[in-house]
C-alpha cells in the first residue's frame, strides 16, 4: 500500500493506494519512461546487428527472463536514479541514462516494485535476501 498527499480544494489530503493501483501507476511511470529501451513487457533489446565488439551489451531483460533480481534494492534504485555510473561495467552499445531529473525518489520505488511483480516468487525471494545482505553489509561498514 502507498500513500500520496493530494490537493484537494487548495488542502493537501492523504490518498491510499491498493497494491494494485499502486503497480499500474508503477506500470505507467515504466512505460513512459523505460519501455523505449527495455520493451513494454520487461523483455529488453538485442546488441545492435552492426556491433562487432565483444563488450557491446544489450539493454536487459528486467522481467522474470533477465538477472536484476539479482541485485539488491539499493542497487536496483542506484542504477535507475544514476543512470550506467552506478554500475561498474565496460563500454557498451547503450547508455542508461540517470532518470534522477525525471523522476521522484517515490516514482523510482514505484517502478521497482513494478518491474520485482514480473519477477517469480522464488526470484522476489532470493533478491529480497540479496536486500537483506546487502542491508547488513551496509549496516557493518558504518561501524
Amino acid at each position: 500500500m502507498i500513500v500520496l498527499a493530494v490537493l484537494s480544494g487548495g488542502s493537501l489530503r492523504a490518498q491510499t493506494l491498493s497494491r494494485e493501483q499502486e503497480l499500474e501507476r508503477g506500470r505507467e511511470i515504466y512505460v513512459r519512461n523505460c519501455a523505449i529501451c527495455h520493451g513494454v513487457v520487461l523483455e529488453g533489446m538485442d546488441a545492435p546487428a552492426s556491433s562487432q565488439q565483444k563488450t557491446v551489451l544489450a539493454v536487459p531483460p528486467l522481467n522474470e527472463a533477465g538477472r536484476a533480481w539479482l541485485l539488491p534494492d539499493s542497487m536496483l534504485y542506484n542504477v535507475v536514479r544514476l543512470g550506467e555510473h552506478a554500475l561498474a561495467r565496460k563500454q557498451s552499445a547503450w547508455k542508461m541514462p540517470s532518470l534522477r531529473y525525471s523522476l521522484k525518489k517515490d516514482e523510482i520505488w514505484t517502478v521497482l516494485n513494478y518491474v520485482k511483480s514480473t519477477w517469480t516468487d522464488e526470484q522476489r525471494a532470493g533478491q529480497a535476501q540479496t536486500t537483506l545482505r546487502d542491508q547488513k553489509q551496509s549496516e557493518f561498514e558504518k561501524w
